[in-house]
């Protein structure tokens, strides 16, 4: 029996995905033999795709002092 979680995420946050800049919106937590999966609404289109969580980049707290890890697309 496979059980799969879907978690909405309460404070979404900007994602850098291979298609696209975009918001993700949920969390799909599936069993040990499966990466989870981030649903992410894309910027340019408003698409949503459900993306691997390999293929996602979370940028960095800009606030904490340290600055922007990664370039973020809007700057």
């Amino acid at each position: 029996m496979i059980v799969q979680t879907i978690h909405e995420i309460l404070n979404p946050f900007d994602v850098e995905t291979p298609i696209g800049t975009g918001t993700a919106l949920f969390l799909i937590a599936g069993s040990i033999h499966s990466n989870p999966q981030f649903i992410v609404r894309l910027y340019n289109g408003g698409a949503v795709r459900t993306i691997d969580q390999n293929d996602i980049t979370i940028y960095g707290n800009p606030m904490d002092g340290r600055g922007w890890d990664i370039k973020p697309p809007h700057l």
